[in-house]
């Protein structure tokens, strides 16, 4: 595990081989689970077409913490820090995530989260601890000028569903304690 620069997310790096049949990984283990106290709860994945722009997602106000691994394909992976008494209130950060690489991110409770697939058929693979109570289900715009994420879009529209566009600015947005 290594911390990234905002309070509490992780880089985790997990075992994985290859050779000439392909390649293996492992996404969870009990004793990284029991560190960060985290119980798999619901799991999740998505394909998505290269620029495909899902977020920044959350879940209010029955938090979800995230592991967040990318299986197939390249993702541009970013969270925001939405805990108002944390020191990284309001901050963003992002990486690179891939199948060819075996890390991912620990999201904790309190961030918004969103990814930009790079490629097409990119796979994103999501373990989530504590139930998903849809009526808690919302997020805040992915292109807040406040954040100013810089999203890899190479001059591209990213495809992004009607109801992450309906989603407020982080200012009208609803946050954590």
């Amino acid at each position: 595990m290594l911390p990234l620069p905002l309070k509490d997310a992780l880089l985790i790096n997990l075992f994985g081989a290859s050779d000439q049949r392909g390649s293996f990984a492992k996404l969870a283990d009990a004793d990284l689970l029991s560190q960060l106290h985290f119980n798999a709860n619901d799991i999740f994945y998505s394909t998505n077409r290269k620029y495909t722009l899902r977020g920044m997602h959350y879940l209010l106000p029955f938090p979800q913490a995230r592991l967040v691994f990318c299986t197939c394909g390249r993702i541009w992976d970013a969270i925001v820090d939405l805990r108002r008494s944390s020191p990284t209130f309001k901050k963003w950060h992002a990486t690179e995530l891939s199948g060819d690489k075996n890390h991912g991110i620990y999201v904790p409770r309190g961030f918004a989260h969103g990814f930009l697939s790079l490629e097409d058929d990119s796979t994103v693979f999501y373990i989530a601890d504590g139930k998903y109570v849809q009526e808690s289900d919302t997020g805040m715009r992915f292109d807040d000028p406040s954040l100013a994420i810089p999203w890899p879009l190479g001059g591209a529209k990213p495809t992004v569903s009607t109801r992450d566009m309906s989603f407020p600015f982080l200012k009208d947005a609803q946050l954590y304690d």
